[in-house]
């Protein structure tokens, strides 16, 4: 939990839901203007007694151990290869009673938008090389596939300033 009050405290995220008409919530996406920066707040939030247990989970979760690792070496490869403001889409979720009606697109939308406002040129997503649903729905939205890393297929989409 500490986790996400982190990240949605941070100055570099927003958080955008998507409401139906009887007031309860089919979608949400964070998105943040910069992640190398976003990921220098969460460090800084990072204690000891966190960290710990961090590690007591991944030791007796081998397969979250291994997510983590890929996702470590992920961000490597992107702090290596893309540039020093990163704009992404951290999250991305739809009620799946909902899906297709829209919602996520206009989600997508709206990040844009708002990365658009911030001067930025490109937005960023990634997601895992086996969940064909989200691949397709971010090359809907417009979203180019640049590489796949360690698992994961990372997304740009050139925005219009």
């Amino acid at each position: 939990a500490w986790l996400y009050q982190v990240v949605l405290r941070s100055p570099a995220t927003h958080a955008l839901v998507s409401v139906d008409p009887s007031g309860h919530v089919v979608g949400f996406i964070a998105v943040t203007s910069d992640m190398h920066t976003l990921e220098r707040t969460i460090n800084q939030a990072m204690t000891w007694r966190r960290l710990t247990a961090i590690v007591v989970f991944l030791f007796f979760h081998p397969g979250a151990a291994i997510e983590a690792l890929n996702r470590i070496r992920f961000t490597h490869y992107m702090k290596k290869k893309y540039p020093p403001i990163f704009p992404a889409i951290l999250t991305l979720g739809v009620d799946p009673n909902v899906q297709k009606s829209g919602q996520g697109s206009e989600l997508v939308a709206l990040a844009v938008k708002i990365c658009a406002a911030e001067k930025l040129s490109v937005l960023y997503v990634d997601t895992k090389v086996e969940n064909n649903g989200a691949r397709k729905f971010y090359e809907k939205v417009g979203f180019i596939q640049l590489a796949v890393v360690v698992g994961n297929v990372l997304f740009a989409k050139p925005l219009a300033n």
